[in-house]
């Protein structure tokens, strides 16, 4: 082979490559192509609704102490009023509520109801709960002094949806 075919041969696969992988970017990115992101601020004892739950977040309690494992660290501790507005069982997400210092982030795992003292899962129709919410932070390093705010984030397919609430 002379030395032209070769560079035609390799052109040729490269441009074949380049097509397929437009395609294939395509085909599985083609879905997210109308995604569109919302930011909201929210004030402390502000409602709002997200995921089909209505949210009402009071001003954190905030609390330094040191923890089981000799860690000083601060928690907030936010009253939060959530009420399931459908006539389905909703399921709490607690993956979508994040905590931020600064740059820092750290996100919960419980939401506890005032009067049981239980952590609840999920909502019934129409079922209220006032319950409290907890967020720590470890309090080494530079942005132990920024201010703190909570983030909510969420998705229902086609837009993006993120809440700031100042609850500190």
């Amino acid at each position: 082979m002379t030395r032209k075919k070769i560079i035609l041969i390799t052109a040729v696969f490269f441009i074949f490559f380049i097509l397929i992988s437009s395609f294939r970017y395509q085909q599985v990115n083609g879905e997210y192509s109308n995604y569109k992101v919302t930011e909201k601020n929210v004030n402390a004892n502000e409602t709002f609704e997200f995921l089909k739950i209505s949210h009402t977040f009071r001003k954190a309690e905030k609390i330094n102490k040191i923890d089981e494992m000799r860690n000083k660290v601060t928690e907030y501790r936010i009253p939060i009023e959530l009420k399931n507005t459908t006539k389905d069982k909703l399921t709490l997400h607690p993956e979508f509520y994040r905590m931020m210092r600064g740059e820092e982030e750290t996100e919960t795992i419980d939401f506890i109801d005032n009067q049981t003292g239980k952590r609840i899962l999920d909502l019934e129709p129409h079922q209220l709960l006032n319950g409290t919410v907890t967020f720590t932070f470890l309090n080494n390093g530079e942005n132990k002094y920024e201010p703190v705010d909570l983030h909510i984030i969420g998705s229902d397919g086609v837009s993006v949806q993120k809440f700031i609430v100042k609850v500190f």
